[in-house]
């Protein structure tokens, strides 16, 4: 049949029929048009398969399937039914064309937009509670290739639940700023920071730095403490009120020391030593018999420091000692030979620097209590330091 001009028909009683088969019959239903409008169909210069565009099992507003087969362009579609899905079948590819596109999706929506590949996202965008770009899911591992030498920028932050591996001779380069690369525990308290040096621990007050030359320095509780050992067996021993060479242990021999007997020595302070810390003196010794009842021993160090000169120059100007001491009981019953520390004192001027020089002398003095009947030994003096280097950055600077 041919129509020679426009005709009207009523939709309910308009339908094209099947050649073959007259049963199957497409109606045309213009009951959702708007009152007083008119819509136009417009067929392109291509053929179009209109069974693809069918009804999924279900209610009547079950979703709808638009299948792009093969270089098919879509053309002013301005909206899809936020219950459509859009598949791709074959080697497709979609051409946006020149100028730029905007895709809008639905707010508040757990999962608002995604691409799915065998039943399981591969991409999906999720706007509620907190909008996110997700990969893949718990049956999807995607591996993502970044090809070419482009510059991949995050405005925002990176979570990664997982490992993160990378090829042979990587370069990581990061930023000039004193918050380059972070890494913390809890989100807030960091273990690893690099600004213009590396920094291991909580990176605000304890922490060990490597600096921009090398050096490792230690800041707050990481510092660690050193023992300035001082044999007195090699120490020198005055013509009057020198200590006794006595048998101590086995073949063995170390000084004892009666009262008023002393020895000097000197010493260096460590180059590794954290300036104007706390300088700590103190003895090693042993008893010397067993007692029934408690003995006291009492003991001085008289000393002076002075800070390094230059290589070949002149430094700090002696001027005078400084006197310390310090006093212990030995409990009743305490076995013979049984060692012990005495404290004598703390040097704690602020004073002194890595390298200074240390004279002094250590004597016995009268106790508070009851001396014990046979003089005790003395083995070594000590001086604890406090570190913040593994040694200096050069011969006499810190």
């Amino acid at each position: 049949m041919i129509i020679a001009s426009q005709q009207q028909f009523i939709s309910s009683v308009f339908g094209i029929l099947d050649s073959t088969d007259p049963t199957k019959i497409i109606d045309f239903d213009a009951s959702a048009i708007g009152t007083g409008t008119s819509k136009t169909i417009t067929m392109p210069d291509a053929d179009v398969d209109l069974t693809r565009l069918t009804a999924a099992a279900g209610t009547a507003e079950a979703n709808k399937a638009l299948v792009v087969d093969g270089s098919k362009n879509i053309a002013g579609i301005g909206t899809f039914s936020s219950t459509g899905d859009i598949t791709w079948l074959g080697a497709s590819i979609a051409n946006w064309g020149d100028a730029a596109k905007t895709i809008n999706i639905r707010n508040s929506e757990t999962v608002a937009f995604r691409f799915v590949a065998d039943g399981q996202p591969i991409i999906s965008i999720n706007t509620t509670p907190t909008p996110s770009l997700n990969f893949g899911s718990a049956a999807k591992n995607p591996a993502f290739n970044f090809l070419g030498s482009g510059l991949t920028t995050l405005g925002g932050n990176l979570l990664v639940n997982g490992s993160i591996a990378q090829a042979d001779n990587l370069l990581h380069t990061f930023g000039t700023t004193n918050t380059d690369m972070q890494i913390s525990s809890d989100g807030t308290n960091g273990i690893i920071d690099v600004q213009t040096a590396l920094r291991i621990g909580n990176i605000i007050t304890n922490f060990s730095k490597f600096e921009d030359d090398g050096t490792l320095e230690f800041n707050g509780t990481a510092t660690v403490f050193e023992d300035i050992v001082i044999s007195l067996s090699s120490a020198r021993v005055p013509a009057a009120n020198a200590p006794t060479w006595a048998g101590f242990i086995g073949n063995l021999n170390n000084y004892t020391y009666g009262l008023n007997d002393f020895q000097e020595f000197s010493t260096e302070i460590k180059h590794s030593y954290k300036e104007g810390s706390d300088i700590e003196f103190h003895l090693h010794g042993a008893t010397n018999g067993l007692e029934g009842v408690d003995k006291t021993i009492k003991f001085e160090i008289e000393y002076e420091l002075i800070n390094p000169s230059t290589i070949n120059g002149l430094g700090g100007v002696y001027t005078g000692t400084t006197i310390m001491n310090g006093e212990m009981i030995i409990p009743a019953s305490t076995a013979d030979k049984t060692s012990f520390v005495l404290n004598i004192g703390i040097e704690n001027s602020g004073n002194f620097n890595q390298g200074a020089s240390v004279v002094g002398r250590v004597r016995r003095i009268a106790s508070t209590g009851t001396e014990p009947a046979s003089d005790p030994f003395v083995v070594q003096v000590g001086i604890h330091v406090e570190q913040d280097t593994v040694g200096s950055r050069t011969e006499l600077t810190k």
